[in-house]
């Protein structure tokens, strides 16, 4: 199923318990480079994401529009939270997996496997019992 009055393309219908096709895609913000890893935070209620080579973390809410928030972010990509609000940033710059408490200390978590540095990690999850 394709509609060709929309960029949404659908290639398996389960989407659409998900996604109204209806809905109308609105631009947040411009003048970032290349915007990744959005991930929602429902008790600030606003959106983080990455701009890889702008080497920065933005954040847009309705409220107060978008800003940089983290600058330099080490090419920070793909995030996540687990239940105690800790936000998991795969970072490229510094080939590692950190953890960044909502007081805003970081821990690295994986930055090596088999003794080999990580290669740009992408994404990650964290699993509804804590495992990463």
């Amino acid at each position: 199923m394709e509609r060709s009055d929309s960029i949404l393309e659908v290639n398996d219908l389960r989407l659409l318990d998900l996604i109204d096709p209806q809905a109308q895609v609105e631009q947040l913000c411009t003048g970032y480079q290349f915007t990744e890893g959005p991930i929602w935070n429902p008790v600030l209620q606003c959106l983080y994401f990455s701009d890889i080579p702008g080497d920065a973390r933005g954040r847009w809410s309705p409220a107060e529009g978008a800003a940089i928030v983290r600058s330099p972010n080490n090419k920070g990509n793909g995030m996540t939270y687990d239940a105690a609000g800790n936000l998991y940033v795969c970072e490229h710059a510094t080939s590692s997996l950190i953890r960044e408490t909502p007081s805003g200390e970081r821990q690295v978590l994986a930055s090596h496997w088999q003794g080999k540095e990580l290669n740009s990690p992408n994404d990650v999850v964290v699993r509804s019992d804590g495992s990463v």
